[in-house]
C-alpha cells in the first residue's frame, strides 16, 4: 500500500472513530447530580444533619457573633429566637431554604468575617421582614 493512501485511510478511520465516540458520549445518560448545599461541593451528610450542625453552631455562640456586627441591637433577641425556631423545623419553604443558606454562610467562619457582611445584612433584613409580617415572602408566586 502506498504511503499517502495508507495515511488517508488511517486519517479517515481516526475521524470516524472520533465522531462515533462523540455521538455515543452525547447519547449516554448522565448520572443525576449529587445533592449539594449552596450549589457548591457535594454534601457529605444529609440535609437534616446539615441543619442540625447549623443549629448547634447558632446556639453555641455563632448566632451571637453574627448579630454582634449589627448596630440595631434592640431586636437581636427576637432575631436570634426566630432563626433558632427555623433551625428546629423539618419542612422548609423556598424562603426558609434561602434563609438557611444565608445562616450557613454567616456561620462559615472559614470565610473572612468582613467578606460575609453583605450576607449577614441580607439575613438580618430578611428575618426582620419575616418577623414583621410572617406571610411576607422573598419569592412571591
Amino acid at each position: 500500500m502506498d504511503g499517502p493512501v495508507f495515511g488517508a485511510i488511517v486519517t479517515a478511520l481516526f475521524i470516524f472513530a472520533v465522531r462515533t465516540l462523540s455521538q455515543r458520549l452525547r447519547q449516554r445518560k448522565r448520572p443525576a447530580p449529587e445533592p449539594t448545599y449552596l450549589g457548591s461541593a457535594p454534601m457529605p451528610f444529609s440535609h437534616d444533619e446539615w441543619v442540625a450542625r447549623m443549629r448547634l453552631d447558632w446556639t453555641s455562640g455563632g448566632g451571637s457573633i453574627v448579630l454582634s456586627d449589627d448596630p440595631e441591637t434592640d431586636d437581636h433577641g427576637e432575631i436570634y429566637q426566630w432563626v433558632a425556631n427555623l433551625l428546629n423545623k423539618s419542612d422548609f419553604s423556598a424562603d426558609d431554604r434561602h434563609i438557611l443558606n444565608s445562616v450557613y454562610q454567616s456561620l462559615n467562619f472559614d470565610i473572612p468575617f468582613p467578606a460575609t457582611k453583605i450576607v449577614r445584612d441580607e439575613l438580618l433584613q430578611t428575618v426582620r421582614m419575616k418577623i414583621k409580617d410572617p406571610s411576607w415572602t422573598r419569592f412571591p408566586d
